[in-house]
């Protein structure tokens, strides 16, 4: 087999992509650089000779949905997009350019059933010849279910070696029958696979992809600190795979293990150096589960950057191990460049943190974290998860006051998601509180488990609220001592995704307002006001929160609207 075509499927749900925008907080495909697949295709072609293509369908998608976005906007007509015929068309055309023997799918989440479904499908009508297989951290979790598709045969853990095996045999389909390395719907059971010699695929097989092309949308999407005279140029690097943590909600461990194995330090800081030169990057997103597993390489690959370049910034998205950071990581995470820092502390009640959650830390070391963070002027973004199986309404407020006492620049706020994999999925499974067995749902934004305690509609509520209330209308940048500019820094990040959140433009106003910025605070108190104007949606919220001035600063009378 010599011809492969390695796809990544779009990162929202099938369903999320036919309802856009149904609710108040929903939030666009975002792109990334598939390195997943840059390791598949990058150690087999060391090993090999083959012609492997990757298609991003996310990057694709988008790209597509900006098409008909400008055209929208000079026409004025609504946009008509039928995703699955999309899909057709982009799929027919890469077979014929491609004449693939073999096409593989990334699985990551367990949404992506849905997308691998339909992929699949559509192959196998284009050509009964293709092999099709698919592989990642759902796959591995739920192969039963991924092999109820038109694919050939799953792969569980890592990819690189099953991968290679497949296209270097002369007979796949006998290949696949015999391989413990692969489960067909024949031969459902084969063996955990581990791949551990992470320098064998550093660097990268950049070429695979055009990383120029991607700048126009990563820019856009990823990380905070997105403004400023220079252009970002983004790339994002795995210095390491695996955790040693047990965290319940986690299923990472299901695809890499407990054990961390990682690149020498000497080769990541070349692949670094390589992509400063040649692509211009000057945004490292460093993409492993637990950076600082070691702190000592931690802080050496940070300054080895450093070194590289002082324009390179270092974002660590994953976040920290909160329990292993200190002030010698935070004093160089500033001195090397690092803006901001995002650490999941996931719940504020000690219960539900250590005997729940199962994660080694104590809530008296996340608030060290958070003013040492404050200390060296690192913007922070901390990550919380509420709706856990045996968690009280009255623990989830524990948690959000948490958000409100602390010096905390913005608050991700999610519900329990019991992922394929996690203890917490044996746990809800066991207790009879998934409400929904789609896939398609259960990594939706909506809740997917109820409890003697709660039902998913109050988890959506409360998370919603709550979301409101510490990140806008308490902001800490604005009202707790912080700093207008960097809440402004937050609402930018929403209005990215949604432009015409009402209370991201309305609280960016008073952000300005209170930098004397009266012009632009005008601005943006217009723009709220014109949201206002064009929707009732938002009506109770802008009245809980007494909103009340904000028809007067935006100049506008009160909207007449029936949705």
């Amino acid at each position: 087999m010599k011809n492969c075509i390695l796809i990544y499927p779009p990162n929202s749900s099938v369903y999320a992509i036919k309802h856009q925008s149904d609710y108040l907080y929903y939030s666009e495909e975002y792109v990334v650089v598939p390195t997943g697949l840059l390791c598949l295709a990058t150690y087999c072609k060391n090993n090999g000779d083959f012609n492997i293509n990757i298609l991003n369908l996310s990057y694709e998608y988008v790209t597509y949905l900006e098409e008909l976005k400008d055209e929208s906007r000079k026409t004025g007509n609504d946009i008509s997009f039928d995703y699955e015929e999309y899909l057709r068309d982009v799929l027919t055309k890469y077979c014929i350019e491609y004449k693939p023997d073999l096409i593989g799918i990334s699985g990551l989440f367990d949404h992506s059933l849905g997308h691998i479904r339909l992929i699949s499908s559509i192959v196998r009508q284009l050509s009964k010849d293709i092999v099709v297989v698919a592989g990642g951290n759902a796959v591995t979790n739920m192969p039963r279910e991924f092999l109820e598709t038109d694919t050939d045969a799953v792969t569980l853990g890592h990819g690189e070696e099953p991968l290679f095996e497949l296209m270097n045999s002369s007979d796949p389909n006998k290949y696949l029958s015999s391989s413990l390395k692969w489960a067909t719907k024949s031969k459902p059971d084969s063996q955990h696979n581990l791949y551990t010699k992470l320098n064998d695929i550093s660097p990268l097989r950049w070429d695979l992809i055009d990383l120029n092309a991607y700048q126009k949308l990563l820019g856009i999407s990823k990380g905070l600190y997105n403004r400023g005279k220079s252009p970002r140029r983004i790339a994002s690097l795995v210095s390491s795979r695996g955790c040693p943590f047990k965290c319940s909600f986690c299923a990472m461990h299901t695809v890499h293990g407990r054990t961390v194995h990682s690149v020498d330090v000497s080769r990541f800081l070349e692949e670094v150096k390589f992509l400063h030169n040649e692509y211009d990057i000057n945004v490292l997103s460093i993409e492993d589960d637990t950076f600082n597993f070691n702190k000592k390489r931690a802080i050496e690959i940070l300054e080895g950057i450093h070194k590289i370049s002082n324009k390179i910034e270092v974002e660590i998205p994953s976040g920290f191990a909160l329990q292993l950071m200190d002030e010698e990581l935070i004093a160089t995470l500033k001195n090397c460049g690092v803006k901001w820092q995002q650490i999941a502390i996931e719940s504020a009640n000690k219960e539900i943190l250590n005997k729940v959650i199962h994660k080694p830390l104590k809530i008296e070391k996340a608030i060290e974290v958070i003013d040492l963070l404050q200390k060296y002027d690192i913007y922070v973004r901390a990550f919380f998860i509420l709706g856990f199986p045996s968690e009280t309404k009255e623990q989830m407020k524990e948690t959000i006051q948490f958000m409100l006492d602390n010096r905390i620049n913005w608050n991700g706020i999610g519900m329990l998601k019991p992922i394929s994999g996690s203890e917490i999925r044996e746990v809800c499974e066991d207790g009879n509180y998934i409400i929904t067995n789609d896939s398609e749902m259960s990594t939706e934004r909506l809740g997917s488990i109820k409890t003697e305690h709660f039902t998913p509609e109050e988890v959506d509520e409360i998370v919603y609220n709550a979301n409101i209330k510490v990140n806008f209308v308490n902001n800490y940048d604005l009202f707790r001592g912080g700093k207008p500019e960097k809440a402004i820094i937050g609402f930018d990040n929403v209005l990215t995704r949604a432009p015409e959140h009402l209370f991201a433009l309305y609280y960016k106003a008073v952000a300005y307002e209170r930098m004397n910025d009266n012009e632009k605070a005008l601005e943006y108190f217009k723009k709220a006001n014109s949201v206002m104007q064009a929707t009732n949606k938002w009506d109770k919220l802008v009245e809980e929160h007494g909103l009340n001035d904000l028809i007067e600063k935006g100049n506008g009378l009160n909207h007449k609207v029936d949705v």
